[in-house]
């Protein structure tokens, strides 16, 4: 659903984005209405492409190059060093 690595997925639970439940499958889950709630949360306003703007994913690409994970993008978006995450498609 997020299309991220494993590593990504373990910063995510460590910085307590996420939570596994392990009610239902001896393994865990994790609840899709979690990754939604965490999509919604950073994500911005749909509507009108900015030329400036980079997608959630060009900017893993861009900035994980330079060391940085899919946290330290929420937590910069958290603090307003960035701006909300734009996803493809229609929300």
């Amino acid at each position: 659903m997020l299309g991220i690595s494993l590593e990504s997925l373990k910063g995510l639970m460590e910085a307590g984005y996420l939570k596994i439940n392990y009610d239902y499958f001896k393994y865990g889950l994790i609840d899709s209405r979690q990754i939604k709630a965490l999509l919604k949360r950073f994500a911005g306003e749909y509507g009108a492409e900015l030329s400036d703007a980079v997608t959630f994913g060009h900017a893993l690409i861009k900035y994980s190059v330079c060391g940085l994970k899919i946290v330290d993008l929420f937590e910069f978006i958290k603090k307003r060093i960035f701006g909300a995450i734009q996803f493809h498609g229609k929300r």
